[in-house]
């Protein structure tokens, strides 16, 4: 990973998924750490049946960066 890459991760606990957690945290981490680090891009780690994670990742502006195994696709967000 380059320098001022950060990896992003988020589980949200299944009995609240749905309404709109994972997007609010997502959003303002991804906010307090650019204004705080100098980042460069954010990249986050898919399986790539994860449709739920996949869709909330590119609501917030990550795209496809390259598929990383069989099962894993990494996602990237370019600041």
């Amino acid at each position: 990973m380059k320098a001022n890459t950060f990896e992003v991760s988020i589980i949200v606990n299944p009995e609240l998924r749905g309404r709109g957690y994972g997007k609010r945290v997502l959003e303002s981490s991804l906010l307090e750490i650019k204004t705080t680090i100098p980042v460069q891009e954010f990249i986050a780690i898919i399986h790539k049946d994860n449709e739920s994670s996949i869709h909330l990742f590119n609501q917030v502006g990550f795209t496809f960066n390259k598929q990383v195994d069989d099962n894993f696709k990494q996602l990237r967000l370019i600041c």
